[in-house]
């Protein structure tokens, strides 16, 4: 109940039902009054086989102790879902008794799946009740590429990555096809008392692959739909990086804004694919007055392996900007042949991106991501 304290640790068992399977892919929300932690269950076949996703409703109080805590399981969870994302509330409180849970499939479809557990674990009449929504079709799309290696990014499937419960709504973002085989961003508001869902996506076709989208809610007020997502972004004219868009209340998209980029393209468990954004996540800052966010996600390093960067983003408004600070510049010789230099002057230090982009606005080549100096940069 302090964080700044002593810290109680449980462990589960990761294999409840007793049948000789394995527990992966954790996902976890709280409520008033319980915690809730999903996964996905394997047999011990060679590479795994998927048995069924689990679900485990655990009451909070008692662990605040140390004392022994109370729990149960839901198995045989109706539809069959894959990657089963309970939500919390999405800012600073909690709501219940029991929550909410949303599962797309991961495949692909034209629904997703709605799961409302109705009550704390010691009521008598607690369910779990599921709906299948009606949604946009949605289909996974290839691996994404890097600059200077054949090596491909693991995009897998458009399982559930991450979401959020917030006045009446279950907001929640995976990636799919946006065109022509290009990864973007899913974002879906879910309506719990309509069963309707509403979606927009965010995307690059033919451009370069956003893909592991994990989102939050980027406002101080529960009637407010703003989010902030981040996101990784690769392409065969680019390394690996990790960026940020906002999608407002109106669901109108900002210009994406640049976090952190590679030092170099990521292979080292394979010659043909690595795994891709596994370490990816966001949170809000629950105390700050005006809406502040932390995301984590995935870059290369330069021994070609992923690091980890969390960066923490704000701003004045509700929405994000691009945080260019112009000043004086110049591009010479001018007109360009082949070589040419970039001279600025910045008030202050800043992260930029530096990047040659065709008459349709289509990325050429990506020349610079990094943080420039204070003053003349050449």
């Amino acid at each position: 109940n302090n964080p700044n304290s002593g810290w109680w640790t449980y462990k589960l068992t990761g294999n409840p039902i007793n049948n000789n399977k394995w527990f992966d892919y954790p996902k976890l929300a709280v409520s008033n009054n319980e915690l809730y932690i999903t996964g996905n269950l394997f047999s011990n076949n060679p590479g795994g086989v998927f048995d069924q996703a689990i679900l485990y409703q655990i009451q909070k109080n008692n662990g605040y102790s140390g004392a022994s805590i109370s729990w149960q399981y839901w198995s045989n969870i109706p539809g069959t879902p894959f990657t089963l994302l309970p939500v919390s509330w999405g800012q600073s409180g909690n709501y219940g008794p029991g929550c909410y849970l949303v599962a797309s499939i991961p495949g692909g479809g034209s629904s997703v799946k709605l799961y409302d557990l109705t009550d704390d674990m010691t009521a008598t009449n607690e369910q779990l009740n599921y709906y299948s929504v009606p949604t946009s079709a949605y289909s996974p799309a290839g691996d994404a590429s890097q600059q200077g290696t054949s090596c491909l990014l693991d995009n897998g499937d458009c399982r559930t990555l991450s979401g959020f419960y917030l006045n009446g709504k279950v907001h929640f973002v995976f990636h799919s096809d946006v065109g022509s085989g290009w990864n973007g961003i899913n974002y879906n508001r879910l309506d719990v008392n309509t069963k309707t869902n509403q979606r927009s996506t965010f995307g690059s076709v033919g451009n370069s692959d956003y893909s592991y989208p994990t989102v939050v809610s980027y406002a101080t007020n529960p009637t407010d739909a703003s989010v902030m997502i981040g996101f990784g972004r690769s392409s065969s004219g680019m390394l690996p990086e990790i960026r940020a868009v906002n999608c407002d209340n109106g669901m109108n998209w900002s210009n994406s804004t640049f976090i952190k980029g590679s030092s170099a393209y990521v292979s080292y468990t394979s010659s043909t694919k690595e795994r891709w954004g596994d370490y990816t996540g966001s949170t809000r800052m629950h105390n700050s007055t005006n809406p502040s966010v932390w995301i984590n996600g995935m870059f290369g390093n330069s021994n070609n392996r992923w690091d980890t960067w969390i960066a923490e983003i704000h701003d004045n408004e509700v929405g994000i900007k691009e945080y260019t600070t112009k000043n004086t510049g110049k591009i010479y010789p001018n007109p360009v042949v082949e070589n040419f230099s970039v001279e600025f002057i910045l008030e202050s230090a800043t992260q930029l991106t530096i990047e040659v982009m065709d008459a349709s606005g289509k990325m050429i080549k990506s020349l610079y991501h990094g943080k420039a100096q204070q003053g003349v940069n050449i």
